[in-house]
Parts: structure tokens; sequence; C-alpha cells
């Protein structure tokens, strides 16, 4: 599905030895900032299906909720709050950023998301939204000094995920931020869909 959002505040995590250690025990539940090789701008990590938002509806769907198909949402609210915008003075996460999507006009049909409807948050915004990258393509995105961030739809169109970093051995091999399945890369011939954003 599709999501999008609006304009923002900066907030910064700063790690202590402490911190690390809970971001390594806690991090999909809590939403943490990893850096390595598989994600070395650090994007942080949200699941959709935490229980803090879980259960909320989708957009103004009476159906779906963010645990059942928030997956585009809860990918670009990880770029976002990697990025240190905030709603209301909190960092985004995808209950803030779900609910500041409903209330702005950041969906259609009820909890599809308008992917540039973040622009409005400040200099985050959609370069373009597009069927098809070569893996050259996708990895120069990747290698622009963390100037792009890509949500790539997999799993037969059916699914969203952040993209974080490539395999430096298999040129066709991308790691990723996945708000759903226990998986942390796709190939590329598994990604359908590519909507690039610049900060």
């Amino acid at each position: 599905r599709d999501r999008y959002q609006r304009r923002v505040r900066g907030f910064k995590i700063r790690m202590t030895t402490s911190v690390l250690l809970l971001i390594l025990l806690f991090g999909l539940v809590t939403g943490t900032r990893v850096g390595n090789g598989t994600n070395p701008c650090g994007f942080l990590k949200y699941v959709q299906c935490d229980s803090r938002w879980a259960r909320n509806p989708l957009g103004t769907s009476t159906s779906d909720t963010v645990c059942s198909a928030g997956c585009a949402m809860t990918s670009v609210s990880m770029l976002m709050a990697t990025k240190g915008y905030e709603i209301n003075n909190e960092p985004i996460n995808p209950g803030t950023l779900n609910l500041w999507l409903t209330k702005n006009g950041g969906y259609i049909d009820t909890d599809l998301i308008l992917w540039n409807s973040v622009h409005a948050f400040g200099t985050v915004h959609m370069v373009e939204y597009v069927d098809s990258l070569t893996s050259a393509q996708l990895r120069a995105f990747l290698s622009s000094g963390c100037k792009n961030a890509i949500v790539v739809n997999v799993r037969g169109g059916t699914h969203w995920v952040l993209v974080t970093g490539y395999d430096d051995t298999d040129s066709n091999k991308f790691y990723v931020n996945d708000p759903y399945f226990a998986v942390d890369y796709y190939v590329l011939s598994d990604m359908l869909k590519f909507v690039v954003y610049a900060y």
C-alpha cells in the first residue's frame, strides 16, 4: 500500500554503550538505529505490528490496520525518523505518521499513501516512482552519501520495504528494513516498483 507525509523538527539520537546494548536486544520492537555494512546510513527500523500502533485503523479504513496493511507507511516512517523529523515534538513513528496522514490528506481510497505528502515536513521529497531500476542505478542512489532513501515493492506486489544497503559481492542482493517479515534482504528480481526519496 502507498503512503506519505509533512513538516517536522530535528530529532537526533545519541548512543551510549548502554543504549547500543538495548538496541541490539530490542531493536525490532522499539525502533532503533543500526549502522553497519548492510545499513551504512543507519536507517531506523520499525515493525508495523508493534503493539503501540498495530491495531490502529490505517487511514480511515474500517477493515485495515497498521499491522495488517501498513507496510508502505511504516517504511516511509523509518526514512523520516532516521532524518530526525517529528510530529508534535515527538519523533515520527508509524503511529504518529498514520494519524498525521489521516488528518492531512495523506491517503487516498481510505488508506493508500500519497507518497509525496511528506514533502510538507521540509526538504524530504519524492524524486520518482518507477517500475524498474537497474542494479547500477539502485546502487548509485544508495551510494549518494545518505542523500536518498528508496522504498520498494516486493513479494509479488503485496508488500513494501525500505532499502538500506547492498551487497558488495552480489550486485543483485539488496539489504532492507522489512516492517513485517523476518528477512533482511531481497534480490533485484523480487523488486517490482521503486519510490525514490531525496533529503
